[in-house]
């Protein structure tokens, strides 16, 4: 049972889209903060000690990564010396961290506290969400866990790591994968970086100020370092990505990724699944989604690495 909230949650899943099933369909949506932080209220007032339905569980983990994105894409550039934006994100980051880990009492103690303290200014901004099949499917538990396993096999010499996932796509299934590297006694800690150039067109790494930059920096000290890319094409932005960090933390970057396009000139140092097999489960999955059929998220795949 040590996935049951995960993986029930995935196989029960929105799985058309990146998105709850009342945007199903929709391409992308803007909507304010405000919402979600009403879901989010709502759903953790539901929140017992030991017990919380997968649906609601995968709820709370999706609103509090939207809490995120909208913080970060509406406080970027903020002024070198303002604080209020970082520390804002900070505790964001450290409530999703707890949800990924599922201390639930905890989070929610943690989202109160926040609400008090910071919410009113997030209340009044609005987030974008574009739909995204695949980034929905790199957050397949199996796969995460499959890239997990490489990770630790070939690292076990690394007791700390510091994973920098590129915003937005990579921070769910980054979060999840911090989570299974804890598990696996890795002392893994996370802080999602936007860097998105397809959905947001950015053309750099985008941080709130330079406070930020020194904050990585000191997270990363005693540290391995991982570059998270939720998927990999050409692999022009997790080349640049880890190359960026590479030169401002002073320090190799190891390149990971769920998704990787084998015949790239760019191949992640690891990574979970091929394109072309990925596309392949894809398709089968949303054939049985048709047919009405119970979902089997990957479980031929996990199986077969299991017996590898």
């Amino acid at each position: 049972m040590e996935n049951e909230l995960f993986k029930d949650f995935y196989d029960k899943r929105f799985y058309i889209s990146e998105t709850p099933p009342y945007y199903a369909g929709e391409k992308s949506i803007t909507r304010p903060l405000e919402q979600v932080i009403r879901s989010q209220e709502e759903l953790f007032s539901y929140v017992m000690c030991d017990s919380i339905q997968p649906e609601a569980f995968g709820r709370l983990f999706y609103n509090a990564s939207i809490l995120l994105k909208g913080w970060i894409d509406n406080t970027k550039d903020s002024p070198p010396q303002e604080t209020r934006s970082l520390d804002t994100k900070i505790e964001l980051v450290k409530n999703l961290d707890l949800l990924s880990r599922k201390e639930l009492v905890r989070a929610k103690k943690h989202f109160n506290d926040i609400t008090y303290s910071r919410i009113t200014p997030l209340k009044s901004l609005q987030v974008y969400e574009q739909f995204d099949h695949k980034s929905w499917g790199c957050t397949d538990p199996e796969l995460i866990k499959i890239l997990a396993k490489q990770i630790h096999a070939h690292m076990e010499n690394f007791d700390d790591l510091l994973i920098l996932p590129l915003g937005h796509g990579a921070t769910r299934p980054g979060f999840i994968l911090n989570h299974y590297l804890n598990e696996m006694d890795i002392n893994s800690i996370i802080y999602p970086v936007r860097f998105s150039t397809h959905k947001m067109k950015d053309t750099d790494v985008v941080f709130i100020n330079d406070m930020e930059r020194a904050y990585i920096a000191e997270l990363s000290r005693g540290r391995q370092v991982l570059s998270f890319n939720e998927d990999v094409q050409t692999g022009k932005s997790s080349r640049y990505f880890t190359g960026y960090f590479k030169n401002l933390l002073g320090k190799n970057v190891t390149s990971t990724t769920i998704v990787q396009e084998t015949r790239s000139d760019y191949i992640s140092d690891f990574y979970a699944i091929s394109e072309d097999d990925f596309l392949h489960i894809m398709a089968d999955e949303e054939e049985r989604i048709k047919q009405g059929q119970n979902l089997s998220i990957t479980q031929k795949l996990a199986e077969d690495n299991q017996e590898n």
